[in-house]
């Protein structure tokens, strides 16, 4: 009760300021019947690249893993390569958290690419590898790959925020962020569309790596962040989530000198210069956040729960 009280209080104080966001998709995966196919339960999210839902494209609905409860949708080699596209509606404008959890066994590889139009094939906005040995290889506006690491044999999280209003996104993979760049770029090119259509995963292995590709997805989600307390005074900043429990994250292209964290009474409670901040310690309330860079000072307001 008193948590409730004190979230309706605290967004009072921002009336005007604050606005909520908007869930398109989410699915656990759940409530399907084990063994169907991903297309054929909800063709309004998913098709596969040829349009062929139920065929050998589709992600295939098992209990083999699951990050919640008992079910994930699997990418193989079985009968034919999985090649499933998760429909995103070729949008121009807005801001987008796209996540989900992916499970990659010892001895496969993993793969995803976004595409900038919703009918795959015009124009591959990154791609990016999960090899066997862990390594991750990420292509975006370059043929010279950006690479990572991720965990073997446990669930972790993808996470994209994509702001089509600024041009840019920002990979995070396991809670780490890989790279942020403009979003119009294609893999290997600095040109492009600033649109985003889909997701394909593919059973796909890096080229010439002989490598054997399966993987897992779960927890999907695409939410859209609103206008207004997510965007800082500067146009070239953005916080998020707010309100926020434990990381508070900012997307920028600018490099970070320092970030001090302010309570309402004015006392600085946090330092640092990372592009997240954890906030679990911090009581609930109200918080200014000033994020120093070679351009200046930006301030922005959050709040704790």
């Amino acid at each position: 009760m008193k948590k409730a009280l004190f979230l309706f209080v605290a967004l009072f104080m921002l009336t005007g300021f604050v606005k909520s966001q908007t869930i398109l998709y989410q699915d656990n995966l759940d409530s399907y019947t084990l063994n169907s196919f991903l297309a054929v339960n909800n063709p309004t999210w998913w098709t596969t690249w040829s349009n062929a839902p139920g065929g050998n494209e589709d992600l295939q609905i098992l209990n083999t893993f699951s990050h919640s409860s008992s079910m994930s949708g699997s990418a193989d080699l079985v009968s034919a390569a999985t090649d499933a596209v998760l429909k995103l509606g070729d949008r121009t404008t807005g801001v987008y958290e796209l996540k989900w959890w992916m499970y990659i066994q010892t001895g496969k590889c993993g793969y995803y690419n976004i595409q900038h139009m919703q009918v795959p094939g015009t124009e591959w906005a990154f791609e990016i590898y999960f090899r066997t040995n862990g390594d991750i290889q990420l292509l975006a506006g370059s043929s010279t790959p950006i690479t990572g690491t991720y965990p073997k044999d446990t669930w972790f999280e993808v996470k994209q925020i994509i702001n089509l209003d600024g041009d840019n996104i920002t990979l995070f993979i396991n809670g780490v962020s890989i790279h942020t760049w403009p979003f119009h770029y294609q893999a290997s090119l600095t040109t492009g569309t600033n649109q985003l259509g889909g997701v394909d995963f593919f059973a796909g292995e890096f080229s010439g790596s002989g490598e054997s590709p399966a993987f897992f997805i779960d927890d999907i989600s695409f939410i859209q962040n609103p206008v207004g307390i997510n965007e800082i005074e500067n146009d070239e900043f953005m916080v998020y989530p707010n309100p926020v429990n434990d990381k508070l994250n900012i997307l920028t292209n600018e490099n970070i000198s320092n970030i001090s964290v302010n309570d309402i009474n004015g006392k600085t409670v946090l330092t640092g210069n990372s592009k997240s901040i954890d906030v679990s310690a911090l009581s609930n309330g109200v918080y200014f956040v000033k994020i120093e860079t070679a351009k200046g000072i930006t301030n922005s307001k959050f709040i704790k729960y």
